[in-house]
C-alpha cells in the first residue's frame, strides 16, 4: 500500500507544484509514509491523524504482544513527526507525557465538525410524537461499549420509582445496530418505548434528530481507550442544541465537551441509577443549557485551522 502510494505521490508532484503534502491516517500504515516522506521531500509533510491509533477501543489485537508491537510502532512513528494535526486533545497530552522525544509543539488539535448548510431550512420530522419526551442516539450500535441497555435499565428505574414527568421517555436509534435492540428493550419491560429508524440518509437522520428532546452518547466507562473516542454525531448534537445525556469517562474527550459548551449531562458510570439521575436533570432542568462556543465546531472555521497549519508548515520549512 505504501510503495504504491509513495509512487503515486512523486508521479503528482513532478507533474505539479505544490506547497505542502498532507496525509491522513487511518489506514495507520499512511502514518510511516508520512515519517519517510519528510525526510525525502523538500516540501513539508503534515500528518493528519483521523482517530487514536493503537488505544482504540474498537481496535482489536489478536494477542497482547500484537498490541505492544503496534503501540512501539505508534510511538517511535509520531516522535519522528514534524508536522501533525490530530483530532483529540487527550491523545496529544497522553503522548507527550509518554512518548520520548515526542515534540507536541509540532502538532495541532483539530476535532470533527458540522456543516452549517445542512441545517439551513431543517424541517423536523412529522412522524414522532411530542407527547413523549424523545431520546435519540445516532450511529452505529457496535457492541458493549456502546450498547443502548445501560439506558434501557434506567429507563425501567426510573419507570419502576414512579420519578418521571409526566410525557413517557422514548427512545429512537437511527443506523445499524450489531446488538438486538428489541430483545434488549423487552428485557427491561420498555419495547413499547423505543423507535428504530434504521439506516437513513444524513437529511433525514437530522430530520429525525431536530424533533428530539435529549441525544444520547456513550463511550463505555470501563473501556480503556474511550477516553478518546467522540462520535462524528457529537457535533451535530451540539449544533441542534439539545441537551446531551453522555455515559462516559470522566476525564474524556466527550466529558470536555459537556463541561466547556455546557451542553447537557454527563455520567461517569453505567449504573441505572446514576444515569436516571442524570435524565431526570435533564427532564427537569426545561433546557437550561447554556451550549457556549458551540459555534467553534463550524466546519469553516475548523478549514481555518486547516490553512493556518499549512500555513505555519511552510514558513517553518522556508526557515
Amino acid at each position: 500500500w505504501n510503495s504504491m502510494a509513495k509512487k503515486s505521490i512523486y508521479k503528482e508532484i513532478e507533474k505539479n507544484h505544490y506547497d505542502c503534502l498532507m496525509i491522513t491516517a487511518p489506514p495507520y500504515s499512511l502514518s510511516l509514509l508520512a515519517a519517510e516522506l519528510q525526510n525525502e521531500l523538500t516540501i513539508p509533510v503534515i500528518l493528519d491523524m483521523r482517530d487514536p491509533w493503537s488505544s482504540h477501543p474498537y481496535k482489536l489485537h489478536p494477542t497482547f504482544i500484537h498490541r505492544l508491537l503496534n503501540k512501539r510502532l505508534e510511538y517511535r512513528t509520531l516522535a519522528a513527526i514534524s508536522n501533525g494535526i490530530h483530532v483529540t486533545k487527550r491523545q496529544l497530552d497522553d503522548y507527550n507525557l509518554n512518548i520520548k522525544n515526542f515534540d507536541i509543539n509540532n502538532w495541532s488539535v483539530i476535532t470533527n465538525g458540522y456543516d452549517e448548510a445542512d441545517f439551513v431550512n431543517l424541517k423536523e420530522s412529522e412522524n414522532i410524537d411530542k407527547k413523549k419526551f424523545n431520546i435519540a442516539f445516532l450511529g452505529t450500535i457496535h457492541a458493549d461499549i456502546n450498547s443502548p441497555e445501560y439506558l434501557f435499565r434506567a429507563i425501567k428505574y426510573i419507570k419502576d420509582s414512579g420519578d418521571n414527568s409526566d410525557r413517557e421517555i422514548h427512545f429512537h436509534h437511527i443506523g445499524h445496530s450489531a446488538l438486538p435492540i428489541e430483545r434488549l428493550a423487552k428485557k427491561y419491560n420498555i419495547e413499547n418505548q423505543i423507535t428504530l429508524w434504521n439506516y437513513r440518509s444524513h437529511k433525514e437522520a437530522l430530520q429525525i434528530l431536530t424533533a428530539m428532546d435529549v441525544f444520547y452518547q456513550i463511550h463505555h466507562p470501563a473501556y480503556k481507550g474511550s477516553e478518546y473516542i467522540i462520535g462524528g454525531k457529537m457535533y451535530e448534537y451540539l449544533r441542534l442544541k439539545k441537551p446531551i445525556l453522555a455515559v462516559v469517562p470522566e476525564k474524556s474527550e466527550v466529558s470536555d465537551i459537556i463541561n466547556s459548551c455546557n451542553c447537557g449531562e454527563s455520567v461517569n458510570s453505567v449504573h441505572a441509577e446514576e444515569i436516571a439521575a442524570a435524565l431526570l436533570r435533564i427532564i427537569k432542568s426545561g433546557n437550561s443549557y447554556s451550549f457556549s462556543n458551540a459555534e467553534q465546531y463550524e466546519r469553516k472555521i475548523l478549514a481555518d485551522k486547516f490553512i493556518s497549519v499549512f500555513t505555519e508548515a511552510i514558513d517553518k520549512s522556508l526557515n
